[in-house]
């Protein structure tokens, strides 16, 4: 049964390893876009975190942003 189904008419052996070979390489090609996903994104944190930490400091005590808020939590009730 199992030769029946990787035989396939004399085909089997080209269809599967193109398959296999696909997808060792999706597999490592995912990898490898993950491991520079993660340092890239360690690259921005570590540059933008700054910024951020001092806007978010600043942002609450703005006159705008509290008149928004209170519209905000009004709307929706």
């Amino acid at each position: 049964m199992i030769l029946n189904f990787l035989n396939m008419d004399g085909h089997g052996i080209f269809v599967w390893s193109a398959f296999i070979f696909t997808i060792i390489n999706f597999v490592t090609l995912h990898f490898i876009i993950s491991k520079n996903l993660k340092k890239e994104k360690m690259k921005f944190f570590s540059r933008y975190s700054i910024y951020k930490k001092d806007r978010a400091k600043y942002l609450p005590e703005s006159k705008e942003t509290v008149s928004v808020l209170k519209f905000a939590v009004k709307s929706k009730n």
